[in-house]
C-alpha cells in the first residue's frame, strides 16, 4: 500500500514504506497496483501531513518477525511488533495515516491488517 503525495510532470510521487524503510519518490516498484481514492471522512492534508512526517522511518526483517510472532502467539502475551523503535509495514503505514485523517475503523491491531484486508473495507465504502 502507498499514498500518492503528489504529481509532478505526469509522474506520482508515492510515499510507502518498504525496505529501504518509508519514502517518498517519483517511482513505483516492480508490482502491479489500484489507486483509491481515501474513505470521504478523511482529512486528505491529515493524511499527507502524517505520511510525510514518517518518511525516512524504518522498516525492517525485525518488525516483520515481530507481527509474525504476534499472530502466532496467543493473544494474552504482550505485543512486541514496534517495541524496539518505530517502524512501519505498507499497510499499517497507510491505514494510520487515513485514522489520523479522520478515518476510524475498528481494527484490532493495524499491523495484523493486511493490503488485501484493508482494500476489501475501502472498496466497499
Amino acid at each position: 500500500m502507498f499514498v500518492v503525495d503528489r504529481i509532478v510532470g505526469g509522474v506520482p510521487y508515492i510515499i510507502q514504506a518498504k525496505f529501504k524503510g518509508v519514502t517518498n519518490t517519483g517511482t513505483i516498484d516492480f508490482y502491479e497496483y489500484v489507486t483509491m481514492s481515501p474513505p470521504d471522512e478523511v482529512f486528505r492534508n491529515k493524511l499527507l501531513e502524517f505520511c510525510r512526517a514518517q518518511v525516512g522511518s524504518r522498516y525492517s526483517f525485525l518488525t516483520i518477525l515481530s507481527i509474525a510472532f504476534d499472530i502466532v502467539s496467543w493473544n494474552w502475551v504482550p505485543a512486541v511488533m514496534n517495541s524496539y523503535r518505530q517502524s512501519w509495514i505498507c499497510s499499517g503505514l497507510v491505514c494510520e495515516g487515513m485514522r489520523y485523517g479522520g478515518w476510524l475503523h475498528p481494527w484490532v491491531n493495524l499491523y495484523l491488517v493486511t493490503p488485501q484486508q484493508a482494500y476489501d473495507v475501502l472498496a466497499k465504502g
